[in-house]
């Protein structure tokens, strides 16, 4: 009820950091993302954790962080240890605080 959970996968020589994030990013038409500082909200991958290791990798982004609105998003990882994105999500729509509602059907939880 309170939180968004997000599963990634990574390759096995993958080092991450305590110190990569994953953000969320409102998909603009035509653009995609403009800038990684663009984000709508972001979460430390080491904070927010809920299993690491055997993938999927899971982490959390507190639901009082994601907007109420009916436009497309896309996740994107950041390795501090690359400086760079190293992975990005298809587009896709976060429903509109149905997911707290028990009448709607299940949506499998956005994956980069």
């Amino acid at each position: 009820e309170n939180d968004m959970l997000i599963s990634y996968t990574s390759t096995p020589e993958f080092l991450s950091s305590s110190w990569d994030w994953i953000g969320l990013y409102k998909v603009i038409q035509q653009v995609g993302m403009r800038h990684i500082n663009d984000y709508v909200a972001y979460v430390w991958v080491g904070d927010n954790q809920v299993s690491y290791g055997n993938n999927p990798n899971q982490v959390y982004i507190n639901i009082s962080a994601i907007p109420d609105t009916e436009d497309q998003f896309l996740l994107c990882y950041y390795s501090n240890n690359l400086h760079s994105v190293v992975g990005i999500s298809q587009p896709f729509k976060i429903p509109i605080r149905s997911f707290l509602r028990e009448d709607t059907l299940y949506e499998p939880e956005p994956q980069i």
